[in-house]
């Protein structure tokens, strides 16, 4: 059980999604986030503004919150200019930022270009890590993280930013726990009657990997929401949409007549929409090809407040560090503040950018 509680990420689902905002729109909703008790503002690496440019705004906006990257990819950016985008946003934000990365979806598709291999992946990280190691005067550096000496190494900066892997599958949530500071999973990557044994099995890897020892978040990126399960569907259409385009149609135990409907979803999907609750092809497709029921009830949780805190706590239970909160915040305050009441978060904790200070009411 994870010490003190999950904390909580900002959902832009719940503002209408990140198409239609500017980043004085995206600064503007961190602040008010951060001051309604979030601890993570997130920022997608795909279609929408610039990630760095964004969170630069956020990190200028607010003074508690983590905020980072979900997710940037080793395709699309090199490793070093990724390194200085994400040094940078650490740097305005006072030591906050992490990265998220993993090895690429929509953002690859857009520009015609494959996902990166897990061997991508791993020199990616290798490469970040290594021009951040003249931050070791700063804080400890563990032991275990691969380093590259002939890689530039950044002078200006003050510390070494956390990485969290974003990986559905078993190669990339190896490298998560052999080299990296924590494991971001979509809700629904794994079927949710497996993501117990999967967590096990990343928290053994880490215990027995070179970084043993060391700090280890999982945070479950999830879209939840409390109320009309209509009016849910509606808010949660967009997240749920491109979490099906993400979705491993060859995974073990999927039904065959299911794997086609899904796979002609696949070759359909309009990436130019991606993330875009704005103009609904993407959503609508799910109905047509009736595997709607099925998205929804894998990527998104829409219940009531007990429901929600039940989830909070299986969560909490499986080792999960962190998730999103209900969605929209208001409606899901009940949940939270019960959840809150039976877990609260330990105020003498040393906060860390992926364990940020508590929000005290």
């Amino acid at each position: 059980m994870v010490a003190g509680g999950l904390r909580l990420h900002g959902s832009w689902s719940s503002t209408g999604g990140q198409t239609d905002k500017s980043a004085t729109d995206m600064a503007a909703i961190g602040r008010r986030w951060e001051e309604e008790g979030f601890d993570y503002v997130p920022y997608g690496d795909t279609t929408f503004r610039d990630c760095y440019v964004c969170l630069g705004a956020i990190a200028a906006s607010t003074t508690r919150v983590a905020l980072g990257t979900y997710v940037t990819n080793p395709a699309t950016r090199s490793p070093l200019v990724t390194a200085q985008a994400i040094a940078s946003v650490d740097e305005i934000s006072g030591g906050r930022a992490f990265l998220g990365i993993g090895m690429g979806n929509s953002a690859n598709a857009i520009n015609g270009m494959p996902r990166a291999t897990p061997e991508t992946l791993r020199g990616a990280l290798r490469t970040i890590n290594s021009a951040f190691r003249k931050a070791r005067e700063h804080e400890p550096w563990p032991d275990g993280i691969e380093i590259d000496e002939r890689v530039n190494a950044f002078e200006w900066i003050k510390r070494r930013v956390p990485i969290l892997v974003a990986a559905r599958a078993a190669k990339g949530q190896r490298i998560a726990a052999e080299m990296a500071d924590g494991l971001m999973l979509r809700a629904g990557d794994v079927p949710h009657e497996r993501l117990a044994t999967v967590i096990r099995r990343v928290l053994n890897w880490r215990a027995e990997g070179p970084r043993a020892g060391d700090p280890f978040e999982i945070q479950i990126l999830d879209s939840a929401f409390i109320g009309d399960p209509d009016k849910g569907r509606r808010y949660l259409g967009s997240p749920t949409a491109t979490r099906a385009r993400a979705m491993n149609p060859d995974e073990s135990g999927l039904d065959p007549a299911l794997r086609e409907q899904i796979l002609e979803y696949q070759r359909r999907y309009e990436f130019g929409l991606h993330g875009s609750s704005l103009t609904k092809s993407n959503i609508e497709l799910l109905y047509e090809l009736e595997i709607a029921d099925y998205m929804f009830d894998r990527f998104a949780f829409i219940g009531d407040e007990k429901a929600m805190v039940a989830r909070f706590e299986e969560l909490e239970v499986m080792g999960v560090t962190a998730t999103h909160a209900p969605e929209p915040w208001r409606e899901g305050a009940g949940a939270v503040a019960r959840y809150r009441t039976r877990h609260p978060l330990d105020p003498a904790a040393e906060p860390t950018p992926l364990r940020p200070k508590p929000h005290l009411r």
